[in-house]
């Protein structure tokens, strides 16, 4: 039997590096529809899907995704992308049903919260009918059309990461004197930030394409240099 602890949830920096992202979200998907709404996809559905993962990727901006792994196979992703100035829309969630039941829906969810409550005070979704219910259990609101809306809460702490940025839409203040010009290289490659209690940005790390790893600590913070700089590495181990 499946445990929670047994479930990676990881952050997909660059989907175009590894198009079998792509395929593992249109197989999840269309094994969902087919098992709880009855709906056989065939290969124009298919393609359809795999090709709206693509263009998401391709054309919108601050698009995000993470992918929940038993060992080596997907078995649940989340993605999205900025719709507005003040609102993240949570495109896809999909969990192999087989899984169902240990909380990896929420735990996709509450990574995807976290990456938008970076930028953004709200995230919105259009929830498929089976899945108000668990929609409305995590703080959305609004189910008549299904256009569910959650006003995100301002306690953001720890290490979240950064997706396809240059980081100059914060809503954090970034006290970590970071290479900007290094960064905007790298918006494609892992990049992480620590976001302290009083939403300041006191950490920011990245992997650069040669692998090396850069961290920036706000060093006014001397006494938690040590632990931003432990809890940054720590996050690239979990990188897809």
């Amino acid at each position: 039997m499946q445990t929670r602890q047994n479930i990676r949830i990881v952050p997909i920096f660059n989907q175009a590096a590894n198009p079998k992202i792509w395929a593992d979200f249109t197989r999840l998907e269309m094994l969902c529809d087919t098992v709880k709404y009855g709906y056989h996809s065939d290969d124009s559905d298919k393609k359809r899907i795999y090709e709206g993962h693509m263009d998401n990727w391709t054309y919108k901006r601050y698009n995000f995704a993470f992918a929940a792994y038993d060992e080596n196979i997907m078995v649940g992703f989340a993605n999205g992308f900025l719709e507005n100035r003040s609102e993240m829309y949570l495109r896809n969630l999909y969990v192999n049903p087989q899984y169902n039941g240990i909380g990896i829906g929420k735990r996709l969810l509450e990574q995807s919260e976290r990456v938008a409550n970076l930028v953004v005070s709200n995230m919105s979704v259009i929830s498929l009918n089976g899945a108000v219910s668990f929609y409305e259990t995590c703080g959305y609101e609004n189910p008549d059309n299904r256009y569910m809306l959650k006003k995100l809460p301002q306690n953001l702490i720890g290490v979240v990461p950064v997706f396809k940025t240059l980081l100059g839409g914060m809503r954090a203040k970034i006290k970590a004197p970071y290479d900007r010009k290094l960064v905007r290289q790298c918006k494609n490659q892992p990049i992480f930030v620590y976001v302290t209690p009083d939403r300041e940005i006191d950490g920011v790390a990245v992997r650069t394409p040669d692998k090396e790893i850069k961290i920036w600590i706000n060093e006014r913070n001397r006494g938690m240099i040590d632990f931003y700089r432990k809890q940054l590495m720590q996050a690239f181990e979990k990188v897809k």
